[in-house]
């Protein structure tokens, strides 16, 4: 139980009595008067006021909140007590989610559900826990002044930011995946997949002539191919130390799950069936390939949580568990750091095994930073040490990526902002060029 502002101007202006019995007598007896009075007064509000198991609350949101994503945080509120109740309501919201203190201002009446929102901006994935919800109220009079804490503990989970995977979905539908790229590549090769006959255009190969069905409509027929479907696409993330070091605002682990989302929804939209490998020093979780709708939402609750971790990483493990568990050829991608020639020949060694039974494909981010480096104008001695510093880190990565091509593992070295299209682009590459 409390007292309001109000409250306790009344109680301090409890000297006027004393002030005004000081010139007419009486003071003492005034003074009593006006306080016991003020004091029922009191009384009466706290009886007639609402009592702490009257209020409930529900907290409204969506089923997943999105990284970078301001999403909106809703708390229904309902009263039972009669009448107009005026309510000041703040919820306990995770500090990584975002540091909401505001309180805010509602009036509950009659059983009426009331909704506050709030806005939330989360800056990390995983689950969240968000605590009771703190609300305090006052009587009819304005005298009294109650608190209650209402359990209201509840876990929310925050996903990658899906914007990329939406927008992948729509291209997908238009057929527009390779249009949208800058760089767009030039796909050759053909499939091996039977679709029908028509007729036969200068730019066919001659040995897909079908030549039963030339002497039937005495015109030349070639078959028509396309590229093969389910076909094993297996993407293996890297969740250990390197992929703590932060890009353009998010660690590279966050990069590399948001863009291996939106190759695995290009590879499911076209038939193709779909795992996921996540390994550091050991593999710690793996989901069998397959195909489907339900198979985006098993990888999609596998990375919404997982957090890079201060284990060194090591290849060895992922190529022994592949060699286990996956036999038939794939095309694995794997998201990882490579930084210097000797890791990078380090890791080919590591990946030769794999490399004999799968097609392979390294995806590095490079370090953006570089470039702003690089391009930065020298202004003293320090600068010019730095921007030296900065061509030779870009020249190491762009060796490695080379020295990698030649050994026979296809690798992708692209910043943040191209990590999602580059991978796309070349796995559709990979696909027609029949690499699988």
């Amino acid at each position: 139980m409390g007292v309001t502002r109000r409250m306790a101007i009344l109680v301090l202006c409890g000297v006027l009595p004393l002030w005004i019995g000081s010139f007419f007598g009486g003071a003492l007896l005034l003074f009593i008067f006006y306080n016991c009075l003020l004091t029922a007064l009191w009384i009466y509000d706290w009886l007639t006021s609402a009592k702490p198991g009257d209020f409930h609350v529900r907290r409204i949101h969506e089923n997943r909140l999105e990284i970078g994503q301001s999403s909106m945080i809703g708390l229904m509120i309902t009263c039972d007590a009669a009448g107009k109740v005026f309510c000041w309501v703040r919820d306990t919201v995770p500090s990584d989610i975002g540091n909401h203190d505001e309180i805010l201002p509602i009036i509950c009446n009659a059983s009426i559900p009331v909704q506050k929102n709030y806005t939330v901006l989360p800056q990390k994935r995983g689950n969240y826990i968000f605590e009771d919800v703190y609300l305090r109220y006052q009587g009819q009079l304005g005298l009294y002044r109650g608190q209650v804490r209402i359990p209201c503990r509840e876990e929310i989970p925050v996903y990658p930011d899906l914007q990329p995977l939406k927008k992948y979905r729509l291209l997908a539908r238009k057929e527009n995946l390779l249009q949208q790229d800058a760089r767009t590549h030039r796909v050759i090769g053909t499939g091996t997949d039977f679709v029908g006959l028509r007729e036969y255009n200068m730019d066919d190969e001659v040995r897909h002539i079908n030549w039963s069905a030339t002497a039937r409509y005495s015109k030349l027929i070639t078959n028509q191919y396309d590229v093969e479907k389910s076909q094993n696409i297996i993407i293996a993330i890297d969740t250990g130390r390197m992929m703590l070091q932060r890009a353009s605002g998010m660690t590279r682990l966050d990069h590399a799950v948001q863009s291996a989302l939106v190759l695995a929804q290009v590879a499911l939209d076209r038939g193709d069936r779909v795992g996921l490998v996540l390994f550091h020093h050991e593999v710690n979780f793996f989901v069998k390939p397959a195909a489907g709708k339900e198979q985006m939402e098993k990888i999609l609750k596998a990375v919404y949580a997982v957090q890079p971790c201060y284990f060194e990483s090591d290849l060895s493990s992922l190529v022994s568990y592949l060699g286990v568990y996956q036999r038939k050829r794939s095309l694995v991608c794997i998201f990882l750091q490579v930084d210097g020639i000797e890791k990078a020949k380090e890791i080919a060694a590591l990946l030769q095994p794999l490399k004999d039974r799968h097609a392979l494909l390294l995806i590095t981010l490079l370090n953006s930073g570089l470039q702003q480096l690089i391009d930065a104008p020298v202004e003293n001695l320090e600068g010019a040490y730095r921007k030296a510093a900065a061509v030779y880190g870009k020249t190491s990565q762009a060796h490695v990526s080379g020295m990698l091509n030649r050994m026979g593992i296809s690798s992708i070295l692209t910043i943040p902002r191209d990590l999602a299209p580059e991978v796309v682009n070349r796995y559709i590459i990979l696909r027609k060029q029949m690499k699988l």
